[in-house]
């Protein structure tokens, strides 16, 4: 389940397609740990034009429901590559424009 004060502020128009464009991103990420995964996200984020508040928000809310936690890609590293796949797919279904 999501927290749905913070799904209000994280998902905005659009936000689900970013989000399906970072997944595709983290699905090729090898090896899946902390550092390769920060450094996907930072790249992410600098080739899109996007900044981190456009991004993380919705990340978190996708992998552990609300707005607070640990560092998103040691999260990552924890959960495993399928497992964060699956929860950011999981939310952009949820979150459809």
């Amino acid at each position: 389940t999501y927290d749905q004060a913070f799904a209000k502020r994280a998902m905005k128009p659009g936000t689900s397609d970013i989000l399906l464009k970072l997944k595709s991103q983290l699905e090729k990420t090898e090896p899946f740990t902390s550092l390769q995964i920060h450094d996907v996200l930072i790249n992410f984020i600098e080739t899109t034009g996007l900044t981190a508040s456009g991004v993380m928000p919705a990340l978190r809310l996708a992998l552990v429901g609300q707005g607070k936690g640990p560092d998103l890609a040691v999260i990552m590293e924890l959960i495993g590559q399928k497992e964060a796949i699956e929860r950011i797919s999981r939310l952009s279904q949820s979150y459809s424009d």
